[in-house]
């Protein structure tokens, strides 16, 4: 009785549902990954994405359940990359001033109990990088805006 693939997810809850939906169903269901993700969402990308499985035997009545609680495709065009984005990198550089260093910029503020000068440094590096992700943000748009970058 071994576990196979049946799907991947790129995030979190759309994984969630599906596995909630076989285990409702009482099918078994694993989504390897989803540990991992809940504290670092970007290890989705890294891994290749959530990997729902389920035992041998369920595999053909788990895609069906999948298959059948998949919501019908919208006629409504989903965001483009240019308005992607901002978003994106904004949460690169959230990600980035948490997890800086060996316990990140708020770990390491909360551990040392900083004085009110090293927490306004910390204010300035926190600005500094968004500032920063905005202004590549605004570069990489208008390199795309002229048509160099697809």
């Amino acid at each position: 009785m071994a576990f196979v693939e049946i799907d991947r997810f790129y995030d979190l809850p759309s994984g969630h549902v599906a596995a909630s939906a076989l285990r409702a169903a009482g099918i078994p269901a694993v989504l390897q990954g989803a540990e991992m993700a809940g504290g670092f969402p970007l290890s989705i990308a890294w891994e290749g994405g959530l990997r729902l499985r389920v035992l041998e035997e369920d595999v053909a009545e788990a895609q069906e359940i999948l298959r059948a609680a998949k919501p019908p495709e919208s006629d409504t065009p989903g965001p483009t990359a240019r308005e992607r984005l901002p978003l994106a990198l904004a949460t690169v550089a959230a990600w980035w001033m948490t997890n800086w260093g060996t316990g990140g910029l708020g770990m390491t503020a909360h551990r040392l109990r900083p004085t009110p000068i090293v927490r306004a440094g910390l204010v300035i590096i926190w600005i500094g990088v968004a500032l920063f992700v905005l202004r590549m943000g605004a570069v990489v748009l208008a390199v795309m805006s002229a048509g160099d970058m697809e």
